[in-house]
């Protein structure tokens, strides 16, 4: 998943080495791209990104479980959130997110 709209990355593709994009709209946002440096590509075996392919895998796939356990448990129990009660969290930092992806992936693995 990108945070980059598709409307730009397009944009972004016909842009020749020194050139700047026409407005881009995408919604109520507004875009332009400037070139401002041309940096050749990086290619990769891979032998050389299968680790890393490997482990972004692993985690897509433990969110995934991870979201069809949160709803199977919001099926079974009726929760209802108090947002005035509990200030909204900033986002997980990496480290805590491997933390929690590990203890989901041990109780899964516990559960079979």
């Amino acid at each position: 998943m990108s945070a980059v709209p598709a409307k730009v990355r397009s944009a972004v593709m016909t842009l020749d080495r020194t050139g700047a994009s026409q407005v881009v709209q995408d919604g109520e946002d507004y875009w332009v791209v400037l070139v401002t440096t041309v940096h050749e590509p990086i290619y990769a075996t891979f032998a050389e990104v299968r680790d890393h392919l490997h482990e972004k895998v692993r985690v897509e796939k433990l969110q995934q479980l991870l979201q069809s356990e949160l709803s199977e448990l919001q099926s079974k129990y009726a929760v209802e959130q108090n947002k005035d009660f509990l200030p909204e969290q900033p986002a997980m930092d990496t480290q805590s997110l491997q933390a929690l992806l590990q203890a989901a992936e041990q109780n899964q693995s516990e559960k079979k």
